[in-house]
């Protein structure tokens, strides 16, 4: 009797322990919908506000680059200046290790993924983008300006102006204010959103080597394809 008393009580302990596996399953999976659910609020509600003015195809498919133009492997970003992980892969200096490595097989291209405190991303993208109409090289004093020295969700636009300005002799400072205040290149940055390769990114950052995804990728699991891109 003794022996099937405490062989109930294990049946019953397991049990306990099965349900309450199934409860923290559920709440695990409450946080993710709610965390998408407002994600795509916010995400919608940009949407909904000022689009900004047409902006010609010319301009919406031109990249910022790093590296050799005409080198035959790809690295594209997807990124968001609201992101803590592409801050810390942009502080890393791997972009420019991986372009030391092969100057003449690689170029980086960034594009604008603002799905990180979606609103703020947006701005400082904006800013960027406005940048690069004054050239290749404004928009990475911008790009690295953004990334290291405002802080997330609390630098102003204005402010964040002021830092990109500052950071740079070449900068023409008011004709970026200019084009930020005109809300220039809003449907820029949406546009990358929506460029084929990105309808599958699910969160930043995500790569590119030429056609094939990584996401959140160590810096030798892209030199891995890089290599073997290279002897393809």
């Amino acid at each position: 009797m003794a022996k099937r008393n405490r062989a109930a009580l294990r049946e019953r302990r397991k049990a306990r322990e099965q349900e309450k596996k199934q409860q923290r399953i559920v709440q695990i999976s409450a946080v993710m919908v709610t965390v998408l659910v407002l994600g795509m609020i916010g995400f919608f509600a940009l949407r909904a506000g000022n689009s900004g003015p047409a902006v010609a195809q010319e301009r919406l498919d031109l990249d910022p680059i790093l590296g050799n133009p005409d080198a035959p492997i790809t690295i594209t970003e997807y990124s968001a200046f609201g992101c803590h992980a592409c801050r810390s892969w942009h502080e890393s200096g791997i972009v420019e290790q991986i372009l030391a490595q092969y100057p003449n097989d690689v170029k980086f291209v960034y594009r604008d993924m603002p799905i990180i405190d979606a609103a703020w991303s947006q701005s400082m993208a904006e800013i960027a983008q406005c940048a690069l109409d004054q050239g290749n090289d404004q928009f990475w004093v911008a790009h690295d300006t953004l990334f290291e020295d405002t802080v997330q969700g609390r630098t102003g636009q204005s402010d964040a102006i002021d830092l990109v300005i500052n950071n740079s002799s070449t900068i023409d400072g008011d004709a970026l204010r200019e084009c930020v205040n005109n809300n220039t290149h809003f449907q820029t940055v949406r546009y990358d959103m929506e460029r084929p390769e990105a309808q599958s990114i699910r969160g930043t950052p995500t790569w590119f080597v030429n056609n094939q995804r990584l996401y959140s990728a160590s810096p030798q699991a892209i030199i891995d394809l890089i290599e073997a891109e290279l002897n393809s």
